[in-house]
């Protein structure tokens, strides 16, 4: 910015280049002054003067900071803030009230005043002012608290003080307006927390007073009663009351019922399991009364009374009622005569069954005792049974006829077996459990020589088995079981027993076939060996007519070898899966550039495994070919890891390594060169002669028998002198 652009812009925020400073800034309301010592008024601010702005009583500033700094450029900040009247802030109006006026700021010494709505008392000031500092004068917490209102008072209740609200902590206190009515409930109530009155509102009752009843009066008296509570009536003695002996007070003062006392007989007790009628308390004179018993109950005494005018019964004689007896749940079938509801006691009954095919069990008759109670328990008719016709059998102890749950024996003639059980039971219903049939049975079978049979006995009943078997050492031949059908056949002849062969043990890791317990005459069998096993022994045998094997000798399966997991390239004859213990196979590599490197044969020996380990087929590392050069003590060929050692001929050396080692693929490791000696590259005396060669300061490979050279191409020295090196 050049000179005069800075001067037109100091000119125009108020500085005076000439005057070197800043003008001092015009305030409404307030004024600026240096933050100096000994500053003296002047019309200008030097640079780097700060000055600090306030206002007037009444005002405000209206930015954060009031500090002002001058430099070359004006005032920094370069606007100023500004001094306005103070206000107070706005005052909140308390829940369910107002303020008034309701602005967002208010002037100094402005007024406002808080109120209620109705129903709602003011707690706190009425109203505040706002200071000359824009703070309230009072500025304290203003509510407005719910009121209690009295409303749906019951009728004929009064309270005092009247109004239509009550400030909470206010009592009011109720009364009936009339003389008869009683107030029921609490007679004052207070405004609680809440605007809610702490009880409920009581009501007024209308009074019941007590009635007069001539010869008579009321239990319990009181001055008065309320609605819906009962007295009791009573009369004088040898009076008794005409109506209910209760009466309710109703909510018009009057009562429900009012009875009269009037003369009367006094209450008679009807006959245990009886009744009277009427049955009253008191009875008037003339009136009369009847004595009944309950069903199955008969009278004993008068039937009836009368009430005399003296207050007394005609009769006034003890009544009873007798239990009488009843004929109930008498069993199906049994009748009795004569034929009564009931029966009254000492009278008798007599039973019998209706029908031919029953027969009565238990007293034929029973006699009304004492309490109602037949002296006998009553019969039953039961079914009768009739023997059954058993066709070649019968029943033991035959009787003309049966009763329920009565057991028969039944049974068969000779040569024959019952078909069921040997016993039946009478049902209910007349029939029989069970009635079996008469089967004839089986002859005991032929025993056969070196046998037996079970269940062994003269005869068998049809459906009947019984099982044959043979001594040790002998085969049934023929049927095992034997089973009796019907007509008293058996349905196979019986078996003989033939001599057998005993058991086989087949060779370890063997098997014989077939595989049984025993073996009848002339059945083969075959001995076989497991896969890896062969058989030493004979394979085959025959069981002889007199229980013996025609060749009875031990059989044995031996271990075979096995060739597996061979080196790559390795081949052997004779190729076979398993080979037999003895035999020997023989090993090569079935490539010519590959040498077979172990035994050449392995023999399989006891216990199946071979007597060598198997070669391996290694591939041949061939000489290889150097100009000017060879390789010392050469052979045909070398084997993998082998070294061999090259060499140069006269007036040549080795460019490389002088060893090359065979590797697994037949490569060399490392094949060098020969390259002529140049004399004139000789270094040559160049590191002089030491007594000592190991003491030389470089490490040297080779020494020459004349001269020591540590050089790096000692080579080239020591060549026309190999034969000497050491």
């Amino acid at each position: 910015m050049s000179k005069l652009s800075i001067a037109v812009f100091l000119a125009i925020i108020g500085v005076s280049l000439a005057a070197g400073g800043c003008r001092i800034p015009k305030i409404s309301y307030g004024y600026c002054e240096p933050v100096m010592v000994d500053y003296m008024p002047r019309s200008y601010i030097p640079y780097g003067t700060v000055v600090k702005c306030h206002c007037e009583p009444g005002y405000e500033w209206t930015e954060k900071s009031n500090s002002y700094e001058c430099d070359p450029y004006g005032w920094q900040p370069s606007t100023f803030g500004e001094c306005v009247k103070l206000t107070c802030p706005y005052r909140e109006p308390p829940e369910n009230g107002d303020v008034t006026p309701s602005q967002k700021r208010y002037s100094v010494n402005q007024k406002i005043e808080f109120s209620c709505l109705p129903g709602y008392s003011l707690s706190g000031n009425s109203e505040d002012k706002c200071k000359s500092n824009g703070k309230w004068a009072v500025n304290k917490p203003v509510y407005c608290l719910k009121q209690c209102k009295v409303e749906n008072l019951a009728p004929y209740v009064t309270y005092s003080p009247e109004a239509k609200y009550h400030d909470q902590g206010t009592e009011i206190y109720f009364k009936c307006d009339k003389s008869h009515y009683h107030l029921v409930g609490e007679g004052k109530s207070k405004c609680s927390k809440g605007g809610i009155w702490d009880t409920d509102f009581p009501i007024c009752v209308r009074k019941c007073y007590t009635p007069e009843i001539e010869n008579g009066g009321v239990e319990d008296e009181k001055d008065f009663y309320l609605a819906r509570e009962y007295i009791e009536y009573f009369c004088n003695d040898g009076y008794v009351l005409d109506g209910e002996d209760e009466g309710q007070c109703l909510g018009n003062g009057e009562w429900s019922h009012v009875p009269t006392c009037k003369v009367t007989c006094p209450y008679r007790e009807p006959p245990e399991n009886g009744d009277v009628t009427p049955s009253q308390k008191r009875y008037f004179v003339n009136q009369k009364i009847e004595f009944s018993c309950l069903h199955g109950y008969s009278l004993s005494g008068n039937s009836g009374d009368k009430c005399e005018s003296n207050g007394k019964w005609a009769v006034n004689k003890p009544v009873y009622c007798l239990k009488q007896c009843k004929v109930e749940n008498m069993a199906s079938y049994v009748t009795y005569s004569p034929e009564a509801k009931y029966y009254n006691q000492g009278t008798e009954i007599f039973f019998k069954c209706d029908e031919s095919d029953y027969h009565l069990v238990g007293e034929e008759k029973s006699k009304c005792s004492k309490s109602g109670i037949w002296d006998t328990d009553f019969p039953i008719c039961v079914r009768k049974c009739y023997t059954p016709e058993i066709e070649d059998g019968g029943v033991g102890d035959e009787k003309d006829f049966y009763l329920a749950r009565e057991y028969i024996e039944y049974f068969c003639n000779d040569g024959y077996v019952l078909d069921g059980e040997d016993e039946g039971q009478c049902l209910g219903n007349g029939e029989w459990s069970h009635v079996p049939t008469c089967k004839a049975q089986c002859k005991r079978p032929t025993k056969p020589n070196k046998g037996s049979f079970e269940p062994y006995q003269d005869y068998y009943a049809v459906g009947a088995n019984t099982t044959f078997k043979c001594e040790e050492d002998y085969e049934l031949m023929g049927e095992r079981v034997l089973t009796c059908q019907d007509g008293g056949e058996w349905d196979y002849h019986s078996p003989k027993c033939q001599r057998t062969c005993p058991y086989r043990e087949p060779a370890e890791n063997g098997e014989v076939t077939p595989s049984q317990k025993r073996y009848s005459v002339r059945q083969e069998i075959k001995f076989t060996c497991l896969p890896g096993y062969s058989l030493s022994g004979n394979s085959k045998d025959k069981c002889k007519s007199n229980g013996r094997w025609a060749v009875n000798k031990p059989v044995y399966c031996l271990k075979q070898c096995k060739v597996g997991n061979l080196a790559p390239y390795v081949t052997y004859s004779p190729e076979a899966k398993y080979h037999d213990q003895g035999t020997k196979i023989y090993f090569k590599c079935d490539k010519s550039h590959y040498h077979l490197v172990g035994e050449g044969k392995s023999k399989c020996s006891e216990g199946g495994s071979w007597d060598t380990d198997f070669p391996i087929c290694v591939r041949k590392c061939y000489t290889p070919e150097i100009e000017n050069g060879g390789v010392e003590d050469e052979k045909d060929f070398y084997l993998a890891r082998e070294y061999i050692e090259y060499f140069c001929n006269d007036g040549y050396v080795l460019d490389g390594e002088d060893e090359g080692q065979c590797l697994g693929n037949g490569e060399w490791s490392h094949v060098p060169t020969c390259k002529e000696i140049i004399l004139n590259d000789s270094c040559y005396g160049r590191c002089g002669k030491k007594d000592d060669y190991f003491e030389y300061t470089c490490q040297c490979h080779y020494r020459c028998e004349k001269e020591y050279n540590c050089c790096s191409d000692y080579r080239k020295q020591c060549f026309s002198n190999k034969h000497n090196l050491y």
